[in-house]
């Protein structure tokens, strides 16, 4: 039974990572630089928990937990995120948004068994 689950934890987690790698490629789809940004992002902060020598599954956490910090620009117009030049103050006023999604997903997320790199999330 032990083994079963643990089996069924990996598959999860596995599933969990999946997920996290579609969102960031769907960021780099709709926004090249944002999806850029995104996995050097998980790459800083990786090599940032090394310095400090936290161990090693909190780096992990963090590499899959950091790129949803942006994760809300997919909701953002693409007339704004894709704008060339500086953005008007209407437009940044929307775009000062993009974490406001993140916050709602999160709460509806709250509900449930989160996996640890989801609270980690809402830590950083």
């Amino acid at each position: 039974l032990e083994q079963e689950v643990l089996l069924k934890t990996s598959e999860v987690r596995e599933h969990c990572i999946d997920t996290v790698l579609a969102l960031m490629r769907a960021a780099e789809y709709r926004d090249e630089v944002t999806g850029t940004h995104v996995a050097r992002i998980s790459r800083y902060t990786t090599v940032l928990c090394r310095q400090l020598q936290l161990d090693r599954e909190f780096r992990e956490q963090i590499f899959y937990a950091s790129p949803m910090h942006d994760i809300g620009k997919l909701a953002i117009p693409d007339r704004i995120l894709t704008k060339a030049g500086r953005l008007d103050e209407p437009e940044w006023d929307v775009m000062k948004t993009h974490t406001s999604p993140n916050r709602w997903a999160m709460t509806l997320l709250q509900r449930r068994e989160l996996p640890c790199w989801v609270r980690t999330t809402r830590r950083v």
